[in-house]
């Protein structure tokens, strides 16, 4: 519901009881953990029925992770509201570090039942969890007691920001999808293999945004705010910009060196979705930049300017043209969504003055 990062830019609002913020943020937390776990309990026995007994197991335990990975996620919004991108940095990197580790030992002793590894997922979240919550709520005051007008503030900034945080487009890779139900199994394989190169701007982009976003939460209201909008939009735009052209350049060398000449007819589609992707990244700093000067919405604007595209235009381009269409689509999509997000700053701009 976007309520993490609700908390990260009410933390950094002058004047604001932090201790009051913290206690609203962790309420809704539990809150949705008492909602989120019977629902996904039933749907999971519905699910597993019939199913071997080892998948059973292994979707049960699954369901621990909605409470573990849930406080991870506020105790991130809580960490980057506190501005401690050290710790920040490590701390979500940490549950990643930490499977790729069981991971990699459960192959070496020769593990390969599915329990263990949905063990090793959740387990990692679960440590994770504990480490961050440790280092975000350490020596702070909360006050558990209810206040609806903080509640409020959180639930309205997170929602209107909500479906930009999501971006189901990146995150839940609509393209592919797409691609899965429309194209040929040689064609996914082919639009697959050139996505993998687009996502460095975006790694880019999103570790900028990081440190963007409660930077100028801090400074809403100012001159200086405006300033550091302009300041990192360009400054990451131009450093992405470089990466792709460097990326697009050695791209008929990358391909078949990485995945073989098979793969050679990926060349031009990744090409196409690095362009995508910078203009993409551009959007995504620019989003973080106004959602800390106060403006939420304009990240859920931008991702959802570009759906009517993408179900029209974009999927005729699909259609006729197959993967080389479709990568056309979805940099056009991202060049719309990253002129919504101008238009928006402009007009918020104007309406400042």
């Amino acid at each position: 519901m976007g309520i993490p990062a609700a908390c990260a830019y009410y933390l950094n609002q002058e004047g604001r009881d932090q201790a009051k913020i913290l206690g609203e943020t962790y309420r809704i937390a539990f809150a949705q953990i008492v909602v989120i776990v019977p629902i996904l309990w039933a749907v999971l026995a519905w699910w597993a029925r019939g199913k071997p007994a080892d998948v059973q197991v292994g979707a049960y335990l699954s369901l621990a992770f909605v409470p573990v990975n849930l406080l991870h996620q506020y105790a991130l919004g809580v960490i980057q509201g506190q501005r401690r991108f050290a710790a920040l940095n490590v701390t979500r990197l940490l549950p990643a570090l930490i499977y790729a580790a069981g991971a990699v030992g459960l192959f070496v002793v020769g593990v390969q039942r599915v329990q263990y590894v949905v063990s090793m997922w959740v387990g990692s979240f679960a440590l994770s969890a504990i480490v961050s919550t440790l280092i975000a709520l350490k020596g702070r005051n909360i006050i558990w007691l209810g206040n609806w007008s903080v509640r409020r503030e959180l639930l309205i900034f997170g929602i209107r920001g909500y479906i930009g945080i999501l971006a189901p487009v990146d995150n839940l890779r609509l393209d592919q999808a797409a691609a899965t139900f429309f194209l040929s199994a040689g064609s996914l394989g082919m639009y697959a293999v050139a996505g993998t190169f687009s996502n460095l701007p975006r790694f880019i982009a999103q570790s900028a945004g990081l440190v963007a976003y409660p930077s100028i939460a801090r400074l809403k209201g100012e001159a200086s705010a405006e300033k550091l909008i302009w300041w990192y939009f360009l400054c990451i735009s131009t450093i992405n910009m470089g990466v792709v052209v460097i990326l697009i350049l050695t791209m008929p060398l990358l391909i078949p060196w990485l995945f073989g000449n098979e793969f050679s007819g990926a060349i031009l589609i990744a090409q196409i979705l690095l362009l995508g992707s910078a203009l993409a990244s551009s959007r995504k700093i620019l989003v973080e930049c106004l959602r800390g000067n106060g403006y939420p919405g304009a990240s859920t604007l931008a991702e959802l300017s570009m759906y009517p595209w993408l179900a029209t235009g974009a999927l005729y381009l699909m259609l006729t043209n197959g993967a080389i269409g479709l990568a056309i689509g979805v940099a056009l999509a991202y060049g719309l969504s990253l002129l919504v997000a101008i238009a928006v700053w402009r007009h918020q701009v104007k309406l400042r003055r």
